[in-house]
């Protein structure tokens, strides 16, 4: 059976572009759908030719295919459809490019390789029943469609066995902090910060959804947008479930999900366009991080994808997609302590051939003398530039995959990793920068 659904429109607020007009088609259903860009203009973006569009649309459907009309408001030559890894079918005639959606996911399009024309379609299964509370019922704080809701500090707080539900097409203009167990985010509305600097710390707490002390948390489906800081954190938690979440934010420090001191996580179909670090993974200890799990994530940043420190405890990242990456895809940073180990990270299926720029695939600084074991699988991406200046970078992509700034004891267990094309074999293949002046172990293999 099929089931097209439009969401209600967002508070007029809310900021629309009309770079393009977006329409989906259904059987015999058409409906044109806004596309918004909620942005605040700030300088702090590390972009050097601006990075001022975090443009969206969005629907849902299940039953037959859509497809989806894009008219484009602006000259172009070319045109991409991501992820890559999807190979959606698409077409263009005149200034209209259609994309084909057999079933619900996220898709992007941009135009002459360039990061501001970027359009993302965040098509979507039907929320399920179970995720619309009753708003009547006792803990639910229910957020109507077409609501602009601010809290008098600007902070909502929701403790033990409350349910936050913002509802399609709702804004909740206001920081959710969250502490005591059973806490649940739901729906497909968006949560927006009502800081316009990001120098605000108020209650210590410098974060967009801020949840701690918490058993079971759940975080589903919405939107969090236009950040002065880290959209997401986790602290000192157990069993975290989070899905379908979208953040878009473009300034500095805009991290898209920390977790401090975790024990059990899930994050699964996902989408992030951040001004920092889209995954920031950290513990007291690292054995204060553990069982992590993250798959089908869609992700750009102008910094860096995975920046951990100390973790040695089953952690999983499973088909990553990446479009943007201006500083290294992993960073170990910020480990200043001798001794501490780091291990237990598995990356199976990182893809950045959507990317229009890399600068290393792995890049370490700060690291004492503990064991480092470093796991990547099943890579594919554009040849890295070597480089985080990116006008010394473009049209110069000449390799240098692994900066070694300082440390000792690395292990590097690299297995089918491709770059533009080629499958690396040996050392050489990743031009390999070891400035730290200890030898490195590699361990590569390849499947032909």
């Amino acid at each position: 059976m099929n089931k097209l659904v439009i969401y209600p429109e967002y508070p007029a607020r809310v900021k629309r572009n009309y770079d393009y007009k977006v329409v989906v088609n259904q059987g015999n259903e058409s409906h044109e759908i806004p596309v918004y860009n909620e942005l605040r203009q700030s300088a702090a973006t590390r972009e050097p030719w601006g990075d001022d569009y975090r443009r969206f649309a969005e629907f849902a459907f299940e039953g037959d295919g859509v497809r989806v009309d894009i008219t484009v408001n602006m000259s172009f030559a070319e045109y991409t459809v991501m992820p890559a890894i999807a190979n959606l079918k698409s077409e263009v005639k005149n200034n209209v490019i259609s994309v084909y959606l057999d079933k619900p996911e996220t898709f992007m399009i941009r135009l002459n390789d360039k990061i501001n024309t970027m359009l993302a379609v965040f098509a979507e299964a039907p929320e399920d029943i179970e995720d619309i509370p009753d708003r009547n019922a006792e803990g639910v704080i229910y957020i109507d469609s077409q609501t602009w809701h601010d809290e008098p500090d600007n902070f909502l707080r929701l403790g033990a066995n409350q349910t936050l539900y913002i509802a399609p097409g709702a804004v909740c203009n206001a920081r959710v902090l969250g502490d005591g167990d059973n806490i649940k985010i739901l729906g497909r509305g968006m949560v927006r910060d009502p800081f316009d600097t990001r120098t605000v710390n108020v209650h210590g707490v410098n974060y967009n959804v801020n949840i701690t002390n918490s058993k079971s948390p759940v975080v589903k489906g919405i939107k969090i947008v236009d950040c002065r800081f880290y959209h997401i954190y986790f602290g000192n938690c157990e069993d975290v479930y989070i899905e379908g979440i979208k953040l878009l934010s473009n300034i500095i420090s805009t991290d898209g999900t920390k977790v401090h001191n975790i024990d059990g996580l899930v994050m699964k179909n996902c989408y992030a366009d951040v001004g920092d670090d889209v995954f920031t993974l950290s513990g007291d200890t690292p054995e204060q991080i553990r069982d992590l799990y993250y798959e089908n994530i869609i992700c750009g940043s102008t910094c860096g994808i995975f920046s951990f420190t100390g973790i040695k405890t089953n952690v999983k990242f499973n088909d990553i997609s990446v479009f943007g990456c201006d500083e290294s895809m992993f960073k170990h940073f910020y480990t200043w302590q001798e001794n501490t180990p780091f291990g237990g990270v598995d990356i199976d299926g990182l893809y950045g051939v959507d990317c229009v720029f890399i600068p290393t695939l792995f890049h370490t600084t700060g690291q004492g003398s503990g064991h480092k074991d470093i796991r990547y699988k099943n890579v594919s991406a554009i040849m890295p530039a070597g480089t985080q200046n990116q006008e010394e970078a473009f049209g110069n992509r000449h390799g240098k995959a692994v900066i070694i700034a300082n440390g000792e004891d690395f292990e590097f267990n690299f297995e089918n990793i491709w770059l533009d094309g080629k499958l690396c074999k040996t050392v050489d293949d990743l031009a390999v920068v070891n400035r730290s002046g200890k030898e490195a172990a590699f361990n590569i293999k390849a499947d032909e």
